[in-house]
Protein backbone atom coordinates (compact mmCIF):
# COMPACT_ATOMS: atom_id res chain seq x y z
CA UNK A 1 0.00 0.00 0.00
CA UNK A 2 1.57 3.34 -0.90
CA UNK A 3 2.15 5.67 2.00
CA UNK A 4 0.13 8.84 1.71
CA UNK A 5 1.48 12.04 3.23
CA UNK A 6 -0.08 13.60 6.33
CA UNK A 7 -1.48 16.52 4.30
CA UNK A 8 -3.12 14.14 1.83
CA UNK A 9 -4.74 12.21 4.68
CA UNK A 10 -5.91 15.39 6.38
CA UNK A 11 -7.38 16.71 3.10
CA UNK A 12 -9.17 13.40 2.58
CA UNK A 13 -10.56 13.41 6.09
CA UNK A 14 -11.60 17.04 5.54
CA UNK A 15 -13.73 15.95 2.60
CA UNK A 16 -15.76 13.89 5.02
CA UNK A 17 -16.06 16.46 7.77
CA UNK A 18 -13.48 15.01 10.12
CA UNK A 19 -10.85 17.71 9.81
CA UNK A 20 -10.59 20.98 7.95
CA UNK A 21 -9.65 20.70 4.28
CA UNK A 22 -6.23 22.26 4.90
CA UNK A 23 -5.41 20.50 8.15
CA UNK A 24 -6.66 19.88 11.65
CA UNK A 25 -9.17 22.31 13.02
CA UNK A 26 -10.50 22.96 16.48
CA UNK A 27 -14.05 22.49 15.31
CA UNK A 28 -15.95 19.51 16.57
CA UNK A 29 -16.87 16.53 14.45
CA UNK A 30 -17.66 12.89 15.26
CA UNK A 31 -20.21 13.39 17.97
CA UNK A 32 -18.59 16.42 19.52
CA UNK A 33 -15.07 14.99 19.45
CA UNK A 34 -12.27 17.50 18.85
CA UNK A 35 -11.33 16.91 15.19
CA UNK A 36 -7.62 17.47 15.81
CA UNK A 37 -7.80 14.66 18.38
CA UNK A 38 -9.75 12.43 15.99
CA UNK A 39 -7.17 12.95 13.21
CA UNK A 40 -4.49 11.78 15.63
CA UNK A 41 -6.64 8.78 16.59
CA UNK A 42 -6.67 7.54 12.99
CA UNK A 43 -2.86 7.91 12.94
CA UNK A 44 -2.46 6.06 16.24
CA UNK A 45 -4.74 3.30 15.00
CA UNK A 46 -2.78 2.96 11.77
CA UNK A 47 0.43 2.66 13.77
CA UNK A 48 -1.07 -0.09 15.94
CA UNK A 49 -2.42 -1.92 12.90
CA UNK A 50 0.88 -1.53 11.08
CA UNK A 51 -0.71 -0.02 7.98
CA UNK A 52 0.96 2.70 5.92
CA UNK A 53 -1.79 5.26 6.36
CA UNK A 54 -4.83 5.97 8.52
CA UNK A 55 -7.11 6.45 5.55
CA UNK A 56 -7.58 2.67 5.40
CA UNK A 57 -8.98 2.62 8.94
CA UNK A 58 -11.13 5.62 8.19
CA UNK A 59 -12.57 3.91 5.10
CA UNK A 60 -13.38 0.81 7.17
CA UNK A 61 -15.28 3.05 9.58
CA UNK A 62 -17.20 4.55 6.65
CA UNK A 63 -18.16 1.09 5.40
CA UNK A 64 -19.17 0.06 8.92
CA UNK A 65 -21.11 3.14 10.06
CA UNK A 66 -21.04 5.71 7.28
CA UNK A 67 -23.97 8.10 6.96
CA UNK A 68 -24.58 11.32 5.09
CA UNK A 69 -24.87 14.33 7.38
CA UNK A 70 -27.07 17.34 6.75
CA UNK A 71 -24.17 18.89 4.82
CA UNK A 72 -24.15 15.93 2.41
CA UNK A 73 -20.79 14.62 3.61
CA UNK A 74 -20.24 10.94 4.29
CA UNK A 75 -18.88 10.38 7.78
CA UNK A 76 -18.69 7.56 10.32
CA UNK A 77 -21.25 7.45 13.11
CA UNK A 78 -19.62 7.14 16.54
CA UNK A 79 -22.52 5.62 18.48
CA UNK A 80 -23.90 3.12 16.00
CA UNK A 81 -24.97 -0.17 17.57
CA UNK A 82 -25.89 -3.23 15.55
CA UNK A 83 -27.98 -5.82 17.36
CA UNK A 84 -29.03 -9.14 15.81
CA UNK A 85 -32.40 -7.48 15.16
CA UNK A 86 -30.79 -4.61 13.24
CA UNK A 87 -28.86 -1.37 13.69
CA UNK A 88 -29.74 1.62 15.83
CA UNK A 89 -28.25 5.09 15.56
CA UNK A 90 -28.80 6.83 18.89
CA UNK A 91 -28.73 10.63 18.73
CA UNK A 92 -26.19 10.88 21.55
CA UNK A 93 -23.66 8.87 23.47
CA UNK A 94 -25.95 8.97 26.49
CA UNK A 95 -28.77 7.32 24.52
CA UNK A 96 -26.32 4.74 23.15
CA UNK A 97 -25.24 3.95 26.70
CA UNK A 98 -28.88 3.32 27.61
CA UNK A 99 -29.17 0.83 24.74
CA UNK A 100 -26.07 -0.95 25.98
CA UNK A 101 -27.23 -0.91 29.60
CA UNK A 102 -29.63 -3.74 28.88
CA UNK A 103 -27.38 -6.07 26.87
CA UNK A 104 -26.83 -8.57 29.68
CA UNK A 105 -25.11 -11.66 28.29
CA UNK A 106 -25.92 -10.79 24.67
CA UNK A 107 -22.87 -11.36 22.50
CA UNK A 108 -24.10 -10.51 19.01
CA UNK A 109 -23.63 -6.73 19.19
CA UNK A 110 -21.38 -4.51 17.07
CA UNK A 111 -20.55 -1.24 18.79
CA UNK A 112 -19.28 2.18 17.83
CA UNK A 113 -17.51 3.92 15.00
CA UNK A 114 -15.69 0.76 13.80
CA UNK A 115 -18.46 -1.69 14.85
CA UNK A 116 -16.33 -3.77 17.20
CA UNK A 117 -18.13 -7.02 18.02
CA UNK A 118 -18.68 -7.24 21.76
CA UNK A 119 -19.01 -11.03 21.88
CA UNK A 120 -15.73 -11.70 20.09
CA UNK A 121 -13.67 -8.90 21.61
CA UNK A 122 -15.06 -8.35 25.10
CA UNK A 123 -11.69 -9.24 26.65
CA UNK A 124 -10.20 -6.06 25.15
CA UNK A 125 -12.38 -3.67 27.19
CA UNK A 126 -14.10 -3.74 30.58
CA UNK A 127 -17.61 -3.00 29.31
CA UNK A 128 -19.44 -2.48 26.03
CA UNK A 129 -19.95 1.20 26.91
CA UNK A 130 -16.18 1.78 26.57
CA UNK A 131 -16.52 0.99 22.86
CA UNK A 132 -18.69 4.10 22.41
CA UNK A 133 -15.61 6.25 22.88
CA UNK A 134 -14.29 6.76 19.33
CA UNK A 135 -10.66 6.73 20.51
CA UNK A 136 -11.04 3.43 22.35
CA UNK A 137 -13.06 1.97 19.49
CA UNK A 138 -10.48 2.85 16.82
CA UNK A 139 -7.59 1.55 18.93
CA UNK A 140 -9.37 -1.76 19.64
CA UNK A 141 -10.41 -2.05 15.99
CA UNK A 142 -6.82 -1.46 14.93
CA UNK A 143 -5.63 -4.46 16.90
CA UNK A 144 -8.41 -6.54 15.33
CA UNK A 145 -7.37 -5.33 11.87
CA UNK A 146 -3.73 -6.21 12.62
CA UNK A 147 -4.76 -9.81 13.38
CA UNK A 148 -6.85 -9.94 10.21
CA UNK A 149 -4.00 -8.59 8.07
CA UNK A 150 -1.55 -11.08 9.60
CA UNK A 151 -3.87 -13.93 8.60
CA UNK A 152 -3.49 -13.13 4.89
CA UNK A 153 -0.05 -11.55 4.43
CA UNK A 154 -0.07 -11.94 0.65
CA UNK A 155 -3.67 -10.81 0.05
CA UNK A 156 -4.44 -7.34 1.37
CA UNK A 157 -8.07 -7.43 0.20
CA UNK A 158 -8.70 -10.70 2.05
CA UNK A 159 -6.84 -9.44 5.12
CA UNK A 160 -8.88 -6.25 5.30
CA UNK A 161 -12.04 -8.25 4.62
CA UNK A 162 -11.33 -10.49 7.58
CA UNK A 163 -11.83 -7.47 9.79
CA UNK A 164 -15.51 -8.02 8.96
CA UNK A 165 -15.80 -11.77 8.32
CA UNK A 166 -13.59 -14.85 8.22
CA UNK A 167 -15.74 -16.41 5.51
CA UNK A 168 -13.52 -15.99 2.42
CA UNK A 169 -16.28 -14.90 0.01
CA UNK A 170 -17.72 -12.36 2.45
CA UNK A 171 -14.23 -11.15 3.37
CA UNK A 172 -13.21 -10.56 -0.24
CA UNK A 173 -16.45 -8.69 -0.99
CA UNK A 174 -15.95 -6.53 2.10
CA UNK A 175 -12.28 -5.90 1.32
CA UNK A 176 -13.19 -4.79 -2.20
CA UNK A 177 -15.84 -2.44 -0.83
CA UNK A 178 -13.29 -0.85 1.51
CA UNK A 179 -10.68 -0.48 -1.25
CA UNK A 180 -13.21 0.92 -3.71
CA UNK A 181 -14.05 3.59 -1.16
CA UNK A 182 -10.36 4.06 -0.36
CA UNK A 183 -9.61 4.71 -4.03
CA UNK A 184 -12.42 7.23 -4.25
CA UNK A 185 -11.39 9.08 -1.09
CA UNK A 186 -7.67 9.06 -1.92
CA UNK A 187 -8.43 10.25 -5.47
CA UNK A 188 -10.54 13.16 -4.25
CA UNK A 189 -7.84 14.22 -1.81
CA UNK A 190 -5.05 14.17 -4.39
CA UNK A 191 -3.47 10.97 -3.09
CA UNK A 192 -2.97 7.66 -4.80
CA UNK A 193 -5.17 4.63 -4.48
CA UNK A 194 -3.93 1.27 -3.27
CA UNK A 195 -6.73 -0.63 -5.03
Amino acid sequence: MPELGRRTILRALGLFGVVGACGPTRATGLGGQDTDKMASVWWAGATIAGVADPLLLYCISLVETGYYGADGRLRPYPWAIRFASGPVYPASRQLAERYLGDVGDTDDIDIGIMQVNWGQHRALVRSPVELLDPTTNVIVASSILREALDSAPTNLILGVGRYHSWDSSAAIAYGREVFDLYGSVAGRSGGTSCS
